[in-house]
């Protein structure tokens, strides 16, 4: 297991790749003992989640991930989370991608894209959207996904 954790002891939590990389296990995004920041960034290249990507919202803080994502795994969002790098791809490949009740998910930051190719794409929580776009290529989508747009 990959702990990415902000703490008072340690502070905010970045974890930073220079290329791509494969997660077979687990990664995990969390806090501890304050409202403290708990993010991942990929300098190039995608991240690809074959094992199981899990962001929490812990005590608090900023969860961000700034990284191509190929999920083909399970990625499940329990935090108020942000996609949030210009011009970067996520996709559902094969995966479960889950927003968990009462979390978000906001991709907003231009360019953007989310590729639902495959898999289960389950929204209990919300999804913001604002100047990306957002494709419906296969898997399984809910009905009435409870999504907020904003044009550009």
């Amino acid at each position: 297991m990959l702990l990415v954790k902000g703490s008072l002891a340690g502070g905010h939590a970045l974890w930073r790749l220079a290329e791509s990389v494969t997660n077979e296990g687990l990664i995990r995004l969390e806090s501890s003992g304050g409202a403290l920041g708990s993010n991942l960034l990929l300098a190039s290249g995608t991240l690809v989640n074959q094992g199981r990507i899990e962001v929490n919202a812990g005590s608090g803080g900023q969860r961000l991930i700034m990284a191509n994502l190929d999920n083909q795994g399970i990625f499940r969002n329990n935090a108020q989370l942000k996609f949030n790098k210009s011009r970067w791809v996520y996709t559902n490949s094969n995966g479960k991608f889950r927003v968990e009740a009462g979390q978000s998910l906001t991709i907003a930051s231009g360019l953007q894209v989310f590729n639902q190719n495959g898999g289960d794409l389950v929204v209990d929580g919300n999804m913001n959207l604002s100047t990306m776009t957002f494709n419906i290529n296969g898997g399984s989508v809910p009905a009435k996904a409870p999504c907020s747009t904003t044009a550009p």
